[in-house]
């Protein structure tokens, strides 16, 4: 779920700007008066998609986890209008994400445009400028995982077999530690969470089983547990 909010802003007034932040290079850096959320810093290099003389660019950025929804708003707009007024730009869009997810995608924590009517596509129109926010809802409940580590469970499918890896990120045959039945108890000593759009959540866990007399410890898909 997505939560947005407009808000209208005077071309180059900079309301929403608490302070100067350099997004390029990759660092987050101060130009002095006044103060910054500082909950943000560049994740890429500003990208030019300005054409027949209508200057647009975009931004990737990083947050910081954990923020409040008006802290996540507020580094937003500063990083929107900061990109705007130093571009001298008709229109800018900022896809914000949590360091770590996956930032090829449109955004997994938020997204500003900066805009005449607050539309990319009216970017050199006459309209009055506007700051469009989207936040992802899934940010905020991040880490809020069923199972804690130290859990005790039972992994099930119904393939009859759950296969435990090496990786939470890889699950090929050459990561496969050992195939367990399904019914096997285990402990959760592990969770491994990754935002893969602003709507879909990726969660592993790590478990330690017995089996034959020997310990087990691996990753399993969030699924196979009960």
């Amino acid at each position: 779920m997505r939560h947005i909010s407009c808000l209208k802003l005077s071309r180059r007034t900079g309301v929403f700007l608490f302070g100067c932040l350099s997004l390029f290079p990759m660092t987050l850096a101060a130009s002095g008066g006044g103060e910054t959320s500082r909950n943000y810093w560049a994740a890429a290099e500003v990208s030019d998609r300005s054409y027949a003389g209508v200057e647009r660019f975009s931004q990737r950025i990083f947050v910081k986890p954990g923020l409040s929804r008006v802290e996540v708003e507020q580094a937003l707009e500063e990083a929107a209008v900061e990109l705007y007024e130093e571009m001298n730009a008709d229109a800018v869009v900022i896809f914000a994400y949590q360091e770590g997810d996956n930032h090829m995608v449109s955004f997994t924590v938020g997204k500003a445009t900066y805009a005449p009517g607050g539309n990319w596509a009216n970017a050199g129109s006459s309209r009055e400028v506007e700051l469009r926010l989207e936040v992802a809802e899934g940010y905020f409940s991040r880490g809020d995982s069923v199972n804690d580590s130290g859990s005790d469970v039972t992994l099930h499918n119904d393939r009859g077999k759950i296969g435990l890896s090496l990786s939470p990120e890889n699950w090929g045959d050459d990561w496969i530690i050992i195939w367990i039945p399904s019914g096997t108890k285990a402990s959760i000593v592990d969770t491994y969470e990754a935002q893969l759009t602003a709507s879909h959540q990726l969660v592993r866990y790590r478990v330690r089983l017995e089996k034959g007399g020997e310990e087990y410890d691996g990753w399993v898909h969030e699924w196979d547990i009960r």
